[in-house]
């Protein structure tokens, strides 16, 4: 089937087409200066609340804002402003999963480093600012790559996959492996 073939049922006409582009353009304008404007104003905080937890973290996540995904958000706007036959909507919803999960992920993936190593520096005994112990470390990856994992686990849920049978597996080769390197973890920490 050709590409013509392929979207000939969509029956998109100039002007939606251009409503479509000019609500994608003014979302992305709307979110990229929203995130830029909330940056700015945690950056202009006074030393006593700018070294807030909270408010470091917030600082250092933020950072990690995608101009991919604000333009991908900004394109999914403009594409749910067009009537779309009920496949295409529902390959819409997916595409919105993902793209607010893959920021999200990628938002908590930082937020755990950030707020990891901020929890190991004030409650290190005797260890320099920037001495991170290999016990840290594999908390720290531990944590992250749980993130992503469950992310990778809702996107294949809704794209329709039954995940239950991986889950399990995942959680009988998590016991394989403890069990296989026990005597090094016991080692290490």
């Amino acid at each position: 089937m050709t590409i013509r073939g392929y979207f000939s049922d969509l029956d998109i006409g100039w002007t939606n087409a251009a409503i479509a582009l000019g609500a994608a353009a003014v979302t992305f304008i709307a979110i990229h200066g929203a995130v830029h404007l909330f940056r700015r104003r945690l950056d202009k905080l006074d030393d006593a609340r700018a070294h807030r937890p909270i408010v470091d973290v917030l600082r250092h996540t933020l950072a990690r804002t995608s101009n991919l995904a604000i333009l991908a958000t900004a394109l999914l706007v403009g594409v749910s402003v067009l009537d779309l036959p009920p496949p295409w909507d529902q390959r819409i919803g997916h595409l919105w999963f993902i793209t607010l999960g893959a920021q999200l992920a990628v938002y908590l993936h930082h937020a755990i480093a950030v707020t990891a190593r901020r929890y190991f520096r004030v409650h290190g005994k005797g260890l320099e600012d920037d001495q991170v112990t290999v016990a840290h470390t594999l908390a720290i990856w531990a944590l992250q790559w749980s993130v992503w994992t469950v992310f990778l686990l809702a996107m294949l849920a809704n794209r329709g996959s039954n995940v239950t049978t991986f889950v399990a597996s995942l959680g009988i080769g998590g016991v394989a492996v403890a069990l296989a390197v026990q005597n090094i973890l016991g080692d290490l920490f």
